[in-house]
C-alpha cells in the first residue's frame, strides 16, 4: 500500500513541537492497520536518520522515544526503530539505502538536508521532520497549505527574520557598518536566506561578509579570515555536525 501524506494533523502556531511530530508518526503507523486486515498484527517500524557527532542528536533521540511512550508506543514492544547514522555525504546515501531496505512504515529526520535527501531517496515511504527549514523554497512542500508528496513537519520559516536579527546587531554594537555571517551552504535554506541578507543589508547599509561552512574542519580558518576583516560574527544557518567545533572555534569579542 502506498501512502500519500499530507500535513496530517494540521500544524498550530504555539502547538507542542514534540506532540505534532509524534503525533504525524502515530498517525502514519495506525493507517495500515485500520485499512488492511492482517491475521497478525505487524509491529510498525520506524526508520531513525541522525548525526552521530552532533551534540544535540542525543537529545533529539530521547524527545523522540519520550514521545512515543506518550502515544503508546514503546521501543521494543510494539515498535520497532531501525536507527542509522552517518558522517559524510556517501555515508548519508548508504544509511537511506539501508532504511528502505529495511521495508519501515515511516522515516523520521531531523533538519531540512536529511528530508531532502530521503525524499530523493524515496518517494513512498512517509517522511516526517523536525524541522523542515522552508518546505517550498528547499523543493519539500508544494505550498504550505498543501504540501503534496511524502513529505510533512514543521516549518522554520528563518530566512524571514533575518532583518531582525541584523536590527539586534546595530542595536548592539552601534557604528557596526560590516558584519560577517557564516553558512552552511548544503542546506536547502541558504539561498533564501542568503537573498534575505542582500535585502536587509542594503536597506541597513551594511556589508556583509560570507563565509562557508562546509564541515567541522572549516570553522578554525573561517574564524580566523572573520576576525581579520570584521568586528561582528553570526551564524544564520544550523550547520549539521559542527556545533561543538563552532563553540571551540568562536571567539566572541
Amino acid at each position: 500500500m502506498h501512502l500519500r501524506l499530507t500535513v496530517e494533523p494540521p500544524y498550530r502556531p504555539g502547538m507542542d513541537r514534540r506532540r505534532f511530530l509524534v503525533t504525524s508518526l502515530a498517525s502514519v503507523l495506525a493507517a495500515p492497520l485500520v485499512t488492511e486486515a492482517q491475521p497478525i498484527r505487524k509491529v510498525p517500524t520506524i526508520g531513525y536518520v541522525g548525526l552521530p557527532n552532533e551534540p544535540s542528536e542525543p537529545r533529539w533521540r530521547d524527545g523522540f522515544e519520550r514521545g512515543l511512550r506518550d502515544h503508546g508506543y514503546v521501543p521494543g514492544q510494539n515498535i520497532a526503530i531501525e536507527v542509522r547514522t552517518y558522517t559524510t555525504r556517501d555515508g548519508l546515501l548508504r544509511a537511506f539505502d539501508e532504511i528502505i531496505r529495511q521495508k519501515v512504515d515511516v522515516i523520521f529526520v531531523g533538519q531540512p538536508l536529511l528530508a531532502v535527501a530521503g525524499r530523493e531517496a524515496t518517494r513512498d515511504i512517509p517522511i516526517v521532520c523536525g524541522s523542515c527549514g522552508d518546505p517550498t523554497e528547499n523543493g519539500l512542500a508544494v505550498s504550505l497549505a498543501r504540501p503534496g508528496g511524502n513529505v510533512t513537519g514543521l516549518a522554520s520559516l528563518s530566512a524571514e527574520i533575518i532583518a531582525k536579527r541584523l536590527e539586534l546587531v546595530k542595536e548592539l554594537f552601534p557604528g557596526v557598518s560590516r558584519v560577517a555571517v557564516f553558512l552552511f551552504p548544503a542546506n536547502p535554506g541558504t539561498r533564501a536566506t542568503s537573498r534575505a541578507l542582500d535585502a536587509a543589508g542594503r536597506s541597513m547599509a551594511l556589508d556583509i561578509r560570507r563565509f562557508d561552512i562546509r564541515g567541522a574542519g572549516d570553522f578554525e580558518t573561517a574564524f580566523r579570515a572573520a576576525d581579520a576583516t570584521v568586528r561582528v560574527r553570526s551564524c544564520c544557518r544550523t550547520i549539521p555536525c559542527c556545533g561543538r567545533s563552532a563553540r571551540r572555534s568562536a571567539r566572541w569579542r
